[in-house]
């Protein structure tokens, strides 16, 4: 509507200039006509008095010609007509040197506008003598005013119908077609792409339509196209992920086959003691114990061994941070409170929330808190610390131990690096851990010095995107 009344603006000062033109020149062009016709008039009168006068002059003297010429002006109402002896200083006296010649002026006089006609008599004897007919022209005046009156009234009428014209077709043929792009650039703008404008005229805008209606069209095959892309990239990703799994898999499986020997003969060595029933039932239990913890370390190796291999998809689910990661600390506090160990869950927000795997993410945390708490010397303290950024969550697990060397940072992620004994560990369990976050479409960092101890950080997007 605004490009409408633009246009019925510039037409509308168009129109009023053309009719404004017009009527100045047909006021003049009436005005020049309403004149000579005044000068016509002058001139009949004056041809047909002066004739009379002549005669009557002629034959009764130059007396009773004057008589005559006021006789006639007391008859006449609308002009005055005078005999006028002499009009050497009258500004057509030059030209009507002559006898018998018509000459007319416009002029001002005594403030009225005033046409004046003198037509000269040939009479014996006398100078220059004329018949002067002075008339006002005050009729003029109202002839100008009706024809501007008039002008005015037939500029109103056209430029209103002009307006009218312009707003009924404008709305028609532009205004809701620009309405109709507009709502379809909205549309592609907030992704609805491969829609159609419902415009097929004929014109520059009908040429616009479909200019955008092609641009929607590749957009949308764009968008097919970036999907299609980005799936095969992300199964790409995803196979080499699993390979990856499977040659650390086949890699570790020789190692837990080396590793396992000993463990497995160390067992068997003493359950056949504890069988046998050479020992007592003090020497017994004390074997057993020892049992009981070989069997954890090759748990803990095959568990690993499997997590490392499994493909699982996170089985998301909206959870309140706070009272997961407490319920998490409760379960490894046993651990922390035999090395004398204060574990503390700090919440930098309350209340906050996140979509993930619990089961993924509570393995994650477990891992490390484990950590922490073997690197922690005994009486210290392990801290947990949830922070929220907005889009993001933070989860900072910091310990108070001899921290990371230097030269082991790049490599503390790396599938079977560990600097601790080959009882203690397999080294995969921040391998596995980053592996969990990343498929949460987070990131896993750690921030280590010593002897500040080490900390661990956890990103995660507050919602991933799917595939992630």
């Amino acid at each position: 509507m605004k490009l409408t009344w633009k246009l019925c603006l510039a037409v509308g000062l168009g129109v009023l200039a053309v009719l404004a033109a017009h009527a100045a020149l047909r006021v003049h062009r009436d005005i020049g006509r309403f004149r000579q016709s005044v000068r016509d008039n002058h001139r009949t009168i004056g041809l047909v008095l002066s004739a009379a006068i002549e005669e009557v002059a002629a034959r009764d003297g130059e007396d009773r010609a004057r008589s005559l010429v006021a006789e006639v002006d007391r008859r006449q109402s609308e002009m005055e007509i005078h005999w006028v002896a002499e009009i050497d200083g009258d500004p057509v006296g030059e030209t009507m040197a002559e006898p018998g010649l018509f000459a007319s002026v416009s002029g001002v006089r005594e403030g009225q506008q005033q046409q004046r006609s003198y037509t000269t008599l040939r009479l014996p004897g006398a100078s220059t003598t004329a018949i002067e007919i002075v008339e006002p022209l005050a009729r003029e005046a109202e002839h100008v005013h009706e024809a501007v009156v008039r002008t005015a009234s037939t500029t109103f009428v056209v430029l209103f119908l002009c307006v009218a014209i312009i707003l009924t077709f404008g709305v028609w043929f532009v205004g809701r077609p620009l309405d109709a792009l507009r709502r379809h650039a909205r549309r592609v703008g907030r992704g609805e792409v491969g829609i159609a404008t419902p415009i097929h005229s004929r014109d520059e805008i009908g040429e616009l339509a479909l200019e955008m209606n092609t641009m929607s069209a590749a957009l949308d095959e764009a968008r097919v196209r970036v999907r299609r892309e980005e799936a095969a990239r992300l199964d790409a990703l995803a196979q080499l992920r699993q390979a990856d799994r499977l040659r650390v898999v086949g890699e570790l499986a020789a190692s837990v086959a080396h590793d396992l020997g000993t463990p497995m003969g160390t067992v068997n060595a003493r359950a056949q003691m504890i069988a046998s029933g050479e020992v007592d039932s003090s020497r017994a239990r004390e074997l057993a114990a020892k049992i009981v913890d070989e069997i954890a370390v090759m748990s803990v190796s095959i568990r690993q061994l499997l997590e490392h291999g499994r493909r699982n998809e996170p089985q998301r689910s909206w959870i309140e941070v706070g009272p997961w990661a407490s319920a998490i600390l409760d379960v490894v506090r046993p651990l922390a409170e035999r090395r004398d160990l204060k574990l503390t869950l700090e919440l930098a927000t309350e209340h906050p929330r996140i979509e993930l795997d619990p089961l993924h993410m509570r393995h994650v945390l477990v891992n490390l808190l484990s950590n922490a708490i073997d690197a922690s010397p005994r009486g210290a303290s392990v801290e947990v610390v949830i922070d929220d950024d907005g889009p993001n969550l933070r989860i900072a697990v910091r310990d108070h131990g001899p921290g990371i060397a230097a030269e082991h940072l790049a490599a503390v992620f790396e599938p079977f690096f560990t600097t601790k004994s080959s009882s203690e560990g397999s080294g995969l369990g921040l391998s596995v851990a980053r592996g969990i976050i990343e498929e949460h479409g987070g990131h896993l960092s750690t921030r280590a010095g010593i002897p500040d101890g080490t900390c661990f950080e956890v990103t995660l997007p507050r919602v991933p995107a799917r595939g992630a």
